[in-house]
């Protein structure tokens, strides 16, 4: 089109998504015949383009004049300046041209002021030469960065004899992996430290953490964990963002021997659960606000100075490292923008880290920048792939989702939302998917997961979830493979007793499973002994999903009466049945040890007025140890109640395993034996540590009962004291020395 071909004159406009700029010109062909494959070469001799690396540019072949829709080949060669792509198979009336350099990705696509950007699922090394790549339970030495150029992070302690030092953790929140930090309450205090810092004035710091740590002092961020850390001595104070005793603080003062919380969350968050706070700090006002999984948690007021103390971050820690500031739980991500998000670029990263991680956003439309509505769930390049518009309120909950998001440098492949409540697991089956911008994300309507009364059945299907959820597809995402977890639901006759294989999954347009039009999905594979049924299924946009079965009294439904039993191995479980309820208002269970003198253990409500059969149960998670009655009191609105007869059960709870380690000295080289007592066939998680503390390597064996002992190869052992702290599916640990001559 004799377009121009100099870099200076690059089109910026007309581009795919991921391609920063492409030459102005556009080539077409006529194709005549049969040709095949060619080779294109460009001359870029004079023309302004960087051609140290080939990897920056890309062939776009496109069946119309218009770049923005061109497929995106890349594997191009360099030879001094002529840029050459093989293989290429162009068809008649085709366009091309070359892209001569591609977006940088960034969380939510936002590429800008990036001054950390620390993934622990790319370039986690065990070894601080970058080599090898951590392993599940691997020590961490190296933390690369993903910004550009990259600010790495790298191991460091307190100066401590052993230093415990971060692990590496595989699938540990929505099948992604983390950095596992531990607090010794001593100088074996170790954390991961950044190559540099140079964000002073207006920031935006952001974590992706896990923790039931209780720890820090009020308002002194000084002796409080830190998340990310800046530097913190009394005489050079500056910023960080923290937590204390569960609560989240953030630090933005350079006022000497000022160390109180400029900002503090009045919720906690150390309840064991993963969640992602952002908080922000605007220079010109000290403005500070602080948001946990998109919702504003606390606001403040710093100082208005540039803080320039630090050269690094510390993540875990203080950049300076303290004692009292060692964090103890997981992070899976840890970002730092030199600039404060508007709107929309936050609602794009924590979409990002919501969808990423399997975290429901907890916010709220604040008509901010842009008119976006922070419910949207965004991918890079602001189009919504859960509109709370259009799926409305209803379907917020419990929000997961697969796709790929190139701008993001994101392909999650699989997903289950991380609430407690939460039965279904996306897969993509082929590892990966074909298509940037392709997103399947699903919301449940929050009912009850179980209920009786629902009648809304398509015919052939004789029991059902309660629960409903939808979805809403982006792009081309194809099949997939959808997975329900039984494992707590009721069956015929108590939880976990569905057929399986009489399951199906069923897909509705109109969310009305009764009025026709309801595909039914047979289960493309079972596991019987993790109760999980599989699915495969190509959604269309806005359709409806549940789970049925063939099954009559399946999904749910309870024994009848009023009945307690043993419930996995040390729990009991009590059911009963009602067939009428009259004024009816709550139940309480009652428990004895002597069948004489009850105490209250739960209340639940009652249905008031029903002539339903209605089915209830509760799990006793902590009875006696022994023998031990329950029974059941019905209470009604005016007050009167009656009893029901006692039911007895008698928890017998086995003692823990043991285990002892022969030959001990032994050799180093030699077999240790480990020889064991169990109660059942388990499989038992082996940790190899040495004298230091240091984790030697991680194992996981299936054992037998009717085996007696453990082989362990001693080979990387070292010489002296070394420790195995064996843990059984009971969650008993027990720790055995061994000695190396």
């Amino acid at each position: 089109d004799d377009g121009t071909t100099v870099q200076a004159s690059a089109n910026t406009a007309d581009i795919p998504a991921t391609i920063a700029e492409r030459m102005s010109r556009v080539w077409k062909v006529q194709d005549t015949g049969t040709v095949g494959e060619t080779e294109l070469q460009f001359d870029l001799t004079d023309l302004g383009y960087s051609v140290a690396d080939a990897a920056a540019f890309s062939l776009l072949v496109g069946n119309t004049a218009t770049m923005a829709d061109a497929t995106i080949l890349t594997g191009g060669t360099l030879n001094g300046n002529i840029l050459s792509f093989s293989g290429i198979d162009l068809t008649d009336g085709q366009f091309f041209t070359i892209g001569t350099s591609f977006v940088t990705c960034g969380p939510g696509g936002v590429n800008t002021s990036i001054a950390l950007w620390l993934r622990a699922d790319l370039d986690v090394f065990s070894d601080a030469l970058g080599n090898p790549a951590a392993n599940d339970g691997d020590n961490v030495e190296l933390w690369n960065g993903q910004n550009s150029p990259a600010n790495n992070g790298s191991e460091s302690n307190l100066g401590g004899g052993g230093p415990i030092e971060p692990t590496f953790q595989t699938n540990e929140i929505n099948f992604n992996p983390v950095l596992s930090f531990t607090d010794p309450n001593s100088s074996n205090a170790s954390y991961i430290e950044t190559g540099t810092n140079t964000v002073s004035g207006d920031m935006t710091l952001i974590s992706v953490f896990s923790t039931g740590q209780a720890a820090g002092s009020a308002n002194d961020f000084e002796n409080s964990p830190a998340l990310i850390g800046a530097s913190e001595t009394s005489s050079d104070l500056d910023y960080g963002l923290g937590m204390e005793n569960g609560t989240i603080w953030v630090h933005a003062n350079s006022t000497a021997a000022d160390v109180s919380f400029d900002a503090e969350t009045s919720s906690t968050f150390n309840d064991n659960e993963p969640h992602f706070v952002t908080a922000t700090r605007t220079q010109s006002s000290g403005a500070i606000t602080i948001y946990v999984n998109a919702n504003s948690e606390a606001t403040g007021t710093g100082s208005t100075t540039a803080l320039t103390a630090s050269t690094s971050f510390g993540i875990g820690n203080h950049s300076d490292g303290d004692q009292s500031a060692q964090y103890a739980g997981d992070i899976a991500e840890s970002i730092v923008f030199s600039s404060v998000l508007n709107s929309d670029e936050r609602n794009r990263v924590e979409s990002y880290l919501a969808l990423k991680y399997g975290l429901t956003m907890d916010a709220t439309d604040d008509g901010g920048t842009g008119g976006v509505d922070e419910r949207d769930y965004r991918a890079a390049d602001g189009d919504a792939i859960w509109d709370f518009d259009g799926q409305g309120a209803t379907y917020y909950n419990d929000i997961f989702g697969i796709g790929r998001d190139d701008l993001s440098c994101l392909e999650q492949t699989s997903s289950k939302s991380e609430n407690n409540d939460a039965l279904v697991t996306f897969t993509q089956p082929d590892g990966s998917f074909d298509v940037n911008d392709s997103f399947i994300v699903s919301g449940n309507d929050n009912a009850d997961i179980e209920s009786e009364d629902n009648t809304e059945k398509p015919s052939g299907i004789n029991s059902r979830l309660n629960r409903e959820w939808r979805v809403q597809e982006t792009g081309t995402v194809g099949t997939i493979e959808l997975t329900y977890d039984l494992s707590t639901i009721t069956g015929p006759t108590g939880i976990g007793t569905n057929n399986l294989n009489q399951l199906r999954l069923l897909v509705d347009d109109d969310g009305d499973f009764s009025n026709g039009g309801t595909t039914f999905i047979s289960p493309s594979s079972v596991d019987g002994s993790n109760e999980t049924a599989t699915f495969d299924v190509d959604f269309t946009d806005g359709q409806y999903y549940t789970l049925g079965s063939l099954e009559i009294a399946a999904l749910p439904i309870t024994l009848l009466s009023f009945e307690a039993k043993i419930y996995q191995e040390n729990e009991v479980k009590i059911d009963w049945t009602t067939s009428a309820e009259v004024n009816n208002s709550f139940y309480t269970i009652e428990r004895s040890t002597d069948g004489v003198s009850f105490e209250t253990i739960a209340s639940l409500d009652g249905a008031g007025n029903s002539d339903a059969i209605l089915f209830y149960s509760y799990i006793d998670t902590k009875p006696i140890n022994g023998l031990s009655f329950y029974r059941l009191k019905q209470t009604d609105f005016s007050g009167e109640f009656e009893y029901s007869e006692i039911r007895s059960v008698k928890i017998e709870r086995q003692a823990k395993a043991t285990f002892k380690a022969y030959p001990n000295p032994i050799s180093k080289g030699e077999t240790l034996r480990i020889r064991y007592e169990l109660d059942r066939d388990q499989t038992l998680k082996m940790i190899f540590l040495n004298a230091t503390g240091r984790r030697i390597r991680t194992e996981e064996r299936t054992v037998a009962v009717t085996e007696e002992f453990i082989e362990v190869n001693t080979q990387d052992f070292g010489s002296g004291l070394n420790l195995i702290r064996i843990i059984d599916e009971n969650g008993h640990a027990v720790t055995l020395k061994v000695i190396v001559r």
